[in-house]
């Protein structure tokens, strides 16, 4: 996992018909999905990747940080705010990512949509793997 170079030809939401991504971080955080804050966040995420390539600016955003996934043309996103984790996250695509999911409205995910869905989740549970700021270890959670 590593921060992308570009967003060029990336589109996105943190939540649509195909990913709502607050319902993702509940299943893989659990309550702590509601309890712990994206500033918190933002220190591991800082320690582990450095400064955010992207995301700033004057208006909305203090940082974003835009994260590889095992699907090619599929990335992870964490905006960080005073909010509870679980609304931080969302996930960004680019056209070949996006002709392969079903078409908007369809009842039924395909096989690649449910793929895309686990790699989003096994993108988050990475974030649970420590790292050292002084002598204590955090993970995105601050634990």
């Amino acid at each position: 996992m590593k921060q992308i170079e570009s967003l060029a030809g990336y589109t996105g939401a943190k939540g649509d018909s195909y990913f709502w991504m607050d319902e993702l971080a509940k299943e893989v955080f659990g309550d702590n999905a509601k309890t712990c804050e994206g500033l918190i966040a933002f220190a591991y995420l800082y320690r582990r990747f450095g400064p955010p390539t992207h995301g700033c600016d004057d208006h909305k955003e203090i940082a974003a940080y835009y994260l590889t996934t095992d699907i090619e043309g599929l990335v992870l996103f964490f905006t960080c705010s005073a909010s509870p984790i679980k609304l931080c996250f969302g996930y960004m695509r680019n056209s070949g990512v996006l002709y392969k999911l079903p078409p908007r409205g369809s009842e039924d995910p395909n096989p690649f949509q449910l793929e895309c869905r686990k790699a989003l989740m096994d993108a988050m549970r990475e974030l649970l793997e420590p790292v050292w700021v002084r002598d204590l270890p955090i993970n995105i959670l601050g634990h």
